[in-house]
């Protein structure tokens, strides 16, 4: 299967909730910094405690964001489909990461590094209003 073009790239950011209200130029800015990982179903794609120095977009696939409870049960925190970002929130803070992530099915992902992606952040008011949206919907649904 061939790599997403860079169009398709582009139009999955452009529909995101996040990045959305970026203009083309920011879009393709970002995406200049931009590069895509490959993960087969099953394998992790990062796991809780370590560095969160990126984001990703979920390009093709489905990918899960788990954590292990004090009785080893795995609890599935979230499922991230095709157009929806995680690892944000170590992104933002420079923290470790708060949960695993893992590849359910063979994945695509589009990463953004922190050191890239936080000064559109920074110049854009509305985007972060719509991060703090998105992390209250986030936490909502984890507790």
């Amino acid at each position: 299967m061939l790599g997403p073009t860079y169009q398709e790239k582009r139009q999955i950011l452009a529909r995101t909730a996040l990045l959305g209200k970026l203009s083309d130029i920011e879009i393709d800015a970002l995406l200049k910094y931009s590069h895509v990982e490959c993960y087969p179903a099953g394998e992790e794609i990062y796991a809780k405690g370590s560095p969160g120095n990126c984001m990703m977009v979920v390009l093709r696939g489905k990918a899960k964001m788990s954590s292990i409870s004090r009785d080893g049960k795995e609890i599935v925190l979230n499922i991230i489909n095709p157009g929806e970002i995680f690892g944000e929130i170590a992104l933002l803070d420079g923290e470790e990461r708060s949960a695993d992530a893992i590849a359910m099915t063979d994945c695509e992902l589009l990463t953004l590094n922190r050191r890239d992606v936080m000064p559109f952040f920074e110049r854009h008011a509305d985007i972060c209003l719509i991060l703090i949206k998105i992390l209250c919907e986030k936490l909502r649904r984890t507790s």
